[in-house]
């Protein structure tokens, strides 16, 4: 079963040595070695950016060409979406996040995820760092953080959390989420 295809324009064919990559934002890149070109396209499928290799004579192998084999994109920093930012007191009061890794990687690496409540200083609230791991070639990963130890007595209504989310190289992402406990 066939998933998703692009169709490329004519010409640009790679019969060997190309690569592609889904990236979380459900774009595709991909290398097409033979024609020295890497494109970025849309779910959609249209092309967001193009960057081709033109070298000089003198420089490139004997089709005057540079062979492009492989091509990954790198984040500065892990990719972080909030699921949920509300809660019912009567369930267990959890935040859910969505986290991709800041490179495609073939097996699953370790991160870690810490929240804060309030402002820094004495009064603020954080939970224990929890571990998790990412998942392998850019699959979305799934964490959940416990929040009952940030509200040790209700207290009803939104509060803004700071949510930490490091990788196993210490490249750390931080977002403030509006949190709502709903009595």
């Amino acid at each position: 079963r066939v998933a998703w295809q692009h169709q490329p324009i004519l010409g640009r064919y790679s019969p060997r040595f190309g690569d592609v990559c889904r990236l979380p934002s459900g774009n595709t890149l991909a290398s097409f070695s033979f024609v020295s070109s890497i494109v970025e396209v849309t779910a959609k499928g249209s092309l967001l950016w193009e960057l081709k290799f033109h070298p000089k004579k003198k420089m490139a192998g004997p089709f005057n060409q540079f062979w492009v084999w492989n091509v990954e994109r790198f984040f500065p920093e892990p990719l972080v979406e909030v699921l949920s930012s509300s809660a019912r007191l009567s369930e267990p009061v959890q935040l859910r996040l969505r986290v991709f890794n800041t490179v495609r990687l073939r097996t699953r690496s370790q991160g870690m995820v810490t929240v804060q409540r309030g402002l820094s200083g004495s009064r603020s609230l954080v939970t224990d760092p929890q571990r998790f791991s990412f998942e392998p070639n850019w699959l979305p990963t799934e964490v959940s953080v416990p929040l009952g130890d940030l509200w040790p007595t209700p207290e009803c209504g939104t509060q803004e959390l700071s949510v930490e989310v490091r990788n196993a190289d210490g490249q750390a992402a931080n977002t403030r989420v509006p949190f709502q406990l709903v009595c």
